[in-house]
């Protein structure tokens, strides 16, 4: 994979899920703050391991969006050690993906194809159903969410 940036945004989800689809509604949010976008890539991935080391290797900074399981209050942020994301704590999981981001983080440790800086933000899902559109509560956390991920790729 070619790259442009040695910083990456990966939104992770599937919109057709409603609140699985923050990841990718974040991403929407930055691409439209077009000096953004001219100096950082953005992504859209469904959380498939291989697919997130091959985008991430070689990576100064990347951050990771997705949803997070965890029984908090829907549209509560999370700033997630990158080594805990996965793993059951207290009973709560830090990612709708189970066999996706975990496994990457995992795999690309093993294999040296982690960036030199990940950060993972989550957000708190409301519904994880069938159908388009993210719920009340998690659409108001978007602009926060936004905010320190700017705050992440501004250090």
């Amino acid at each position: 994979m070619t790259t442009g940036s040695s910083v990456l945004i990966v939104g992770i989800g599937n919109p057709m899920r409603r609140d699985d689809g923050v990841g990718p509604a974040a991403i929407e949010e930055l691409r439209a703050r077009p000096h953004l976008a001219a100096t950082i890539d953005l992504l859209v991935l469904d959380g498939e391991p291989t697919r997130l080391i091959e985008a991430w290797a070689g990576r100064d900074l990347v951050v990771v969006i997705d949803a997070t399981c965890t029984g908090d209050e829907p549209g509560t942020i999370h700033r997630i050690d990158p080594a805990q994301v996965g793993m059951p704590q207290g009973g709560r999981d830090h990612s709708s993906h189970r066999a996706g981001l975990d496994v990457a983080i995992e795999l690309g440790s093993t294999l040296d194809r982690l960036p030199e800086e990940l950060v993972v933000f989550g957000v708190e899902p409301s519904e994880l159903c069938l159908g388009p559109g993210l719920s009340d509560a998690v659409r108001r956390a978007l602009p926060d969410l936004v905010a320190r991920i700017m705050d992440d790729v501004g250090r």
